[in-house]
């Protein structure tokens, strides 16, 4: 489900089963509204952290995609996925 509410700063974490590509699955992200911010990883380059760098809109619904450019270590695309949420006041 949407998740709504969410702080105008918070860190988006997505999570991905195996070490991922980082530079195409950094390359295949997205959000809309558009959002400038900071892309990081974990250790095991499974979890991809994108840090606004100021508050996002308040109230507004935001789109995240990650699209089939995203490849795990061994080269293999991933299927493109979305998820919204909405920020709070």
């Amino acid at each position: 489900p949407q998740q709504t509410g969410v702080s105008r700063t918070a860190q988006i974490t997505i999570t991905f089963s195996e070490p991922m590509d980082t530079a195409a699955t950094e390359a295949a992200f997205s959000i809309s509204p558009a959002v400038s911010g900071t892309k990081t990883w974990n250790a095991q380059q499974t979890q991809l952290f994108f840090a606004p760098s100021a508050a996002m809109s308040a109230s507004t619904e935001h789109t995240v995609t990650i699209s089939t450019g995203a490849k795990d270590k061994t080269g293999n695309p991933l299927a493109a996925f979305t998820f919204k949420f909405t920020t709070g006041a």
